[in-house]
């Protein structure tokens, strides 16, 4: 054993170039899977509302808002008659006017649920809370000893949001509706496995479209709490895709891990042979080869955890919110998966030789896929569903198309007929290339294929947003914090050609709350969503809304309006709203009292000669006022929006890289294995520029024809992330278009990787034989 374990480690100093692709490609795994699964966790704490509400699962509308449907449900709770709830608490919820912006308020009664009081993520329990009039704030306008409506700021944090928390009576009286509640909060028995699964795998549950079991009590409507927060499943959504993408770096690792042990297995079959006559064991071998493997994992482990940790802290990812233990988690993960699949991938290659048919499995592997695709298209699969089509695509590619290209070639090898032999040779060579890189052009294919389809997807998105943008954002001044603004006075002004204010409130639907805006719905307004007439009577929705609360055009809507009046509303438009992940709808201001609203925004439409003198008469009559010209705001928009593809497109690059050092991997390997061959090349008369050229011919032949053959696949890729993963993930629709550049710039960056991976190994070797 000892003898095989010092052959095993001649050989890897021997091909030391090797082993280093190997480590590389596992260090990049791991650097992706740990930079993901702290962006994730970070995606959940922050976008997610609150702690508070992220503990409870159920939620018990009261439509009449009598505050003793809270003390009956209780009363039947404590008698047993709602099994699995650990606790219970009443909810108002509604808006107030602080530093001159609608801001929502939450009530609810401290004492009735201690234990999540306790681990709440903020201070709920501070004594000076249960006193009245006291509030805690939440987001980043606000500071402790502020006073709003009466009440007093006692504590303050971070929040993506502006919430003010506060007892039930305080908020009671800051809405003016006392002894009245809008819901009751219900929290499930701590079920540990999932808490353990979300912590290693943020937004499991959110893919696999899991939600509580359903709770059934006799004269009480109990919902999930699916609707009321849909932060969280917003933040569930994109831990999950972020998950997936970052598991694309592990497959395209292992893929290479698989390589170079099936080159090593060929490499070494002579010493293999002897080793053997000499009395070593099968299973002694296998076991030093895949020590080997072991050793080079642990290796790119070590090199991808230092590299994380640097990256994070060169991001601001990692400071003193992120918990160490979120990392340590991550690493593990990563380090566990990785080391897995390069053991996984080791063996198989010493089980098998590549020669061996696989034509059985195949064909039940293709069936599989077919099914695969099948069940992902179904609407009722949801995210995951959406996710194993993608899955579908690629093994398609890798059972189908890569085979085909391979075959496509190979009949060039003994057909090959052109009248100089140099260039016959060197097809049927490229032809060989092919045959001997399948398993690299699977994960070369598969990376490209999936750059490709996010850049595509990016790029529809882009588009569409920049539609709506158009749409949405006409010319003209927005003014924030407008509540203060005289409205008939501004309308006088010099330039000043329309004033359009808006309102604000919560409004409730059975089955969740919806931000509602009033408006004047004339042509020019109800165009901004894409309708095109006035709108007297009935809603403009969201897509979010539409697909939450199953309603299309032409439903009826019944929604409580501020101030508590009940109206019917007749669904005439669903828009778009991308970026957003509350429940909207839209209607017109004559259908409302403005006394139960809040009116802080205003559009100025202006001339475009006026609109500086415009702007300085407003700062300086109303300081308060935040003026903003619309095309700064579409142009700091679509800025927010490249910012917020850079880690999804640096992950699919990530991908790439991994894929090309497995094709340098692989080209080292391929270059020994034929170093006999150029030396009888040169013998019987080639050149160095005959060789140089032959290197140069196959590498570009294999990296135009990789290219081509991922293009489908990234159309199909791009297809499914526009019309399945984001619209289930996230209720946006978005239309697919093949610009020209998401094709061009991959392919362009890949065909160069791939063929500097392939001219590298020629290079050394002629260096070395120097």
């Amino acid at each position: 054993m000892k003898l095989l374990l010092l052959s095993q480690l001649r050989d890897l100093r021997r091909h030391w170039i090797v082993s280093i692709c190997v480590v590389a490609g596992m260090a990049l795994a791991v650097i992706g899977v740990v930079v993901v699964h702290v962006v994730s966790v970070q995606a959940v704490r922050t976008i997610g509302e609150s702690g508070l509400r992220n503990s409870y699962q159920f939620v018990v509308p009261v439509p009449d808002s009598n505050e003793q449907n809270y003390f009956e449900i209780r009363k039947l709770w404590r008698n047993g008659g709602i099994p699995g709830i650990d606790g219970l608490i009443p909810v108002v919820e509604g808006s107030v006017t602080a530093n001159g912006r609608l801001v929502r308020v939450l009530g609810f009664d401290l004492l009735a649920d201690l234990k999540v009081n306790r681990e709440a993520d903020f201070a709920l329990v501070d004594p000076q809370l249960l006193s009245a009039n006291a509030l805690v704030a939440m987001g980043e306008n606000f500071e402790v000893g502020q006073a709003i409506e009466g009440a007093r700021v006692v504590a303050h944090t971070a929040s993506a949001s502006d919430i003010l928390i506060a007892d039930l009576p305080t908020a009671q009286r800051l809405l003016g509706r006392p002894n009245q509640i809008d819901s009751i909060w219900l929290r499930r028995a701590s079920i540990t496995h999932i808490a353990f699964l979300e912590e290693i795998l943020p937004g499991l549950l959110t893919g696999l479209g899991y939600r509580s079991p359903k709770l059934e009590v006799d004269g009480f409507d109990i919902q999930d709490m699916s609707n009321w927060n849909p932060t969280h499943s917003f933040a569930g959504s994109i831990a999950f895709n972020l998950s997936l993408l970052g598991a694309l770096t592990v497959l395209v690792a292992s893929l290479i891990a698989y390589e170079a042990s099936l080159s090593n297995v060929r490499r070494r079959a002579l010493e293999t042979s002897r080793l053997l006559s000499l009395g070593a064991s099968s299973g002694q071998i296998k076991l030093v080869f895949l020590l080997e493997a072991l050793l080079l994992a642990l290796a790119g482990s070590l090199l991808g955890t230092v590299a994380a940790f640097l990256s994070l802290r060169g991001l601001n990812f990692f400071d003193a919110s992120t918990d160490l233990r979120v990392f340590l988690v991550g690493v593990s993960k990563a380090v566990g998966v990785g080391v897995l699949a390069f053991l996984g991938a080791a063996y198989i290659a010493n089980s098998h030789s590549q020669e061996r048919p696989y034509i059985v499995l195949r064909w039940l592997l293709i069936a599989l896929s077919l099914g695969v695709l099948v069940y992902g298209l179904a609407p009722g699969s949801g995210l995951v569903g959406a996710f194993l089509v993608v899955v579908a695509f690629c093994l398609f590619q890798v059972l189908v198309v890569v085979p085909l290209l391979v075959a496509f070639f190979r009949r060039f090898e003994p057909q090959a007929s052109f009248k100089k032999l140099v260039r016959s040779l060197f097809l049927r060579l490229a032809a060989r290339q092919f045959r001997l890189f399948q398993v690299p052009l699977n994960a070369f294919s598969i990376a490209i294929g999936t750059a490709i389809g996010i850049g595509l997807m990016v790029s529809s998105f882009r588009t569409n947003f920049e539609d709506l943008l158009d749409q949405l954002i006409r010319p003209g001044l927005h003014l924030e914090n407008a509540g203060e603004v005289d409205i008939a006075e501004v309308a006088g002004w010099r330039g000043v050609v329309d004033v359009r204010p808006y309102y604000r409130g919560i409004g409730q639907l059975a089955a969740g709350p919806v931000s509602i805006r009033a408006a004047r719905l004339d042509s020019w307004e109800a165009t901004r969503y894409g309708y095109d007439q006035p709108v007297s009577q009935g809603a403009l929705v969201n897509q979010q809304l539409a697909t939450r609360h199953g309603l299309s055009i032409g439903s009826v809507m019944e929604m409580q309006l501020p101030g508590g009046i009940q109206q019917t509303f007749p669904i005439l438009h669903v828009f778009n709203s991308y970026g957003r992940n509350d429940s909207v709808a839209i209607i017109d201001a004559a259908e409302i009292d403005p006394k139960d609203w809040v009116r802080d925004r205003i559009t100025l439409r202006v001339t475009d000669e006026n609109k500086t003198s415009i702007t300085k008469k407003l700062n300086d009559l109303y300081p308060d006022v935040q003026v903003s010209d619309n095309a700064e705001i579409r142009s700091a928009a679509l800025r927010i929006f490249d910012r917020t593809f850079v880690l999804t497109n640096a992950i699919a690059v990530v991908a790439v890289i991994v894929a090309v050092v497995g094709i340098l991997s692989s080209s080292i390997a391929l270059h020994e294995r034929h170093k006999h061959d150029y030396r009888l090349l040169r013998t019987i008369g080639f050149s160095e520029r005959d060789l140089t050229f032959s290197t140069v011919f196959q590498s570009g032949v294999f990296a135009i024809v990789s290219c081509a053959g991922s293009v489908p696949l990234g159309i199909a890729i791009a297809w499914a992330l526009c019309n399945l993963v984001n619209p289930r993930a996230f209720q946006w629709t978005i239309d697919l278009q093949l610009h020209a550049s998401p094709l061009i710039v991959p392919i362009a960056l890949s065909l160069l990787a791939a063929m500097l991976a392939c001219v590298i190994p020629y290079v050394i070797r002629r260096y070395s034989a120097n």
